[in-house]
């Protein structure tokens, strides 16, 4: 019962930090543009993309449970 306690508070703990995070890059202006697609515009984005492409490819075949 602790232990669970203990995980939903730290959740809890992350939801509030991240959001508080976000809200102030908001406030401030410095959030930048979100894209829907990956930046292709150079060789060396390219290479990250076909790099992490295997990596999620296998967590998700061998880890789907």
């Amino acid at each position: 019962m602790t232990t669970s306690a203990l995980s939903v508070g730290l959740a809890v703990l992350f939801v509030l930090f991240t959001a508080a995070a976000a809200i102030v890059r908001v406030v401030q202006g410095r959030l930048p543009a979100l894209r829907l697609v990956p930046d292709v515009s150079s060789w060396q984005a390219v290479l990250a993309i076909f790099t992490v492409v295997p990596v999620m490819t296998n967590a998700f075949i061998c880890h789907y449970n």
